[in-house]
């Protein structure tokens, strides 16, 4: 799946050559005993394949930032000061 986002991303036209310096690759469905997980396998995966799309080399490659989603919270957002 991440190879597909990263042929379309590099395929869009307004961008096309990969500008940007950071990438936050959303994950949903694991729990917090697969953090890990995510961090020491799924992580090198999807930068070694923006590596085999792009070929920039890891060293100049974007920053990487995996943001686990969870359903369960108790965060209400509400707006501190209407003025």
């Amino acid at each position: 799946m991440v190879v597909e986002r990263l042929e379309a991303y590099k395929a869009w036209p307004r961008t096309g050559s990969f500008p940007d310096d950071h990438i936050i690759f959303y994950r949903n469905g694991c729990g917090e005993s697969l953090y890990g997980m995510v961090k020491d396998e799924e992580l090198p995966m999807i930068r070694g394949a923006f590596t085999n799309i792009t070929g920039v080399p890891r060293n100049r490659a974007p920053k990487v930032t995996p943001l686990v989603v969870g359903k369960r919270h108790n965060a209400r957002f509400f707006l501190y000061d209407a003025n």
